[in-house]
């Protein structure tokens, strides 16, 4: 049984060139090196020589990438790889969101920046979070909120292109009872030098 290095490949990053040589142990020369499972990230091959390279134009977490290697009298090895592309950075606003009020729709608009559009937009999870409202694909946020009372939601959403890319933002949004009312609406006339 042929033995097949390296043990682990190193990370790549989506857009920039990445290069690994695979060699091979323990049998007779020359040796031959080939894909027997898992597919290799768009843009990037192995060659018969085992020059695994290319430009990755995906990124993300490839698993189970195996490769074998024959010597010349018909000897063969195989290691299974994880090849991890990370991707291009991409940032997510706005800043701030509007306030929101219990028992009234509610409507903001996520954006991103970076990466390669279209983006999908995914609130994995929720610090504080309220019935009625929804973070949807398209960077929405919509829905009715309804809650006993105030509070400061504050929620992670995740972006992603299409290319496999993400980033991370921690927002907030203040929900609130209601907008208070003052009264009287006018206030009666004053006299200069006359209690008021």
């Amino acid at each position: 049984t042929l033995l097949v290095t390296p043990l682990q490949l190193s990370a790549g990053v989506i857009g920039a060139p990445y290069s690994a040589l695979m060699v091979a142990y323990q049998g007779t020369p020359p040796y031959t090196f080939s894909l027997s499972s898992g597919p290799l990230p768009t843009g990037m091959t192995l060659t018969p020589s085992g020059a695994l390279a290319g430009t990755p134009q995906q990124a993300g977490i490839f698993n189970n990438i195996s490769i074998t290697a024959h010597d010349s009298v018909g000897a063969a090895g195989s290691r299974s790889y994880q090849l991890v592309i990370n991707g291009a950075p991409i940032s997510l606003g706005p800043s701030s969101l509007p306030d929101a009020v219990i028992n009234q729709p509610y409507s903001a608009q996520l954006t991103a920046s970076g990466g390669t559009p279209p983006y999908t937009f995914t609130s994995p999870n929720a610090n504080v979070w309220v019935p009625g409202l929804q973070v949807n694909a398209n960077g929405s946020i919509t829905g009715t909120p309804t809650n006993s009372g105030a509070a400061l939601l504050d929620f992670t959403v995740v972006v992603t292109d299409v290319k496999g890319s993400s980033g991370t933002h921690e927002f907030y949004i203040n929900l609130r009872t209601g907008t208070l009312s003052l009264a009287p609406i006018v206030l009666p006339s004053a006299t200069a030098g006359s209690a008021y």
